[in-house]
């Protein structure tokens, strides 16, 4: 399953991370990466607590179970895949999201899962459209 944007609605921003954390463990995420909600969005969630460098203490106490050595806050979120690339804990077991490099689960992880996906407001077909209709270059 590919993550086309716009295929999909994102999910309601949540700023709580125990909210959060219980949203994605009813919808089937992994024990293991519900429970990184908590870690990773200590005060709130935001973008930048989700891209943030861990640091080496962070990484000796996680105990992480991806089959990969975590830098990043959002690795707490993946699991390496059997055919070289990286899946979605996040997910349900059998609608996993795969991606060949960890740093494309980023918009993933914010529109479905962390609500932080970007609005887009401006219709370029219908702007296009406009302005061929009227003459406008």
């Amino acid at each position: 399953m590919y993550d086309r944007p716009g295929r999909g609605p994102a999910v309601q921003y949540e700023p709580d991370p125990l909210k959060l954390q219980a949203s994605c463990q009813l919808h089937g995420g992994s024990d293991f990466a519900c429970q990184w909600i908590t870690i990773v969005f200590k005060d709130s969630v935001t973008l930048e607590a989700l891209v943030r460098p861990l640091k080496l203490i962070e990484i000796d106490h996680m105990n992480f179970a991806g089959g990969f050595e975590p830098s990043v806050a959002y690795d707490g979120f993946l699991q390496k895949a059997d055919d070289d690339g990286f899946e979605c804990c996040l997910c349900t077991v059998d609608k996993r999201i795969w991606w060949k490099h960890k740093k494309d689960a980023i918009r993933h992880l914010r529109k479905f899962h962390v609500g932080l996906g970007n609005q887009c407001d401006t219709w370029c077909v219908l702007k296009r459209f406009t302005c061929v209709s009227f003459g406008v270059p």
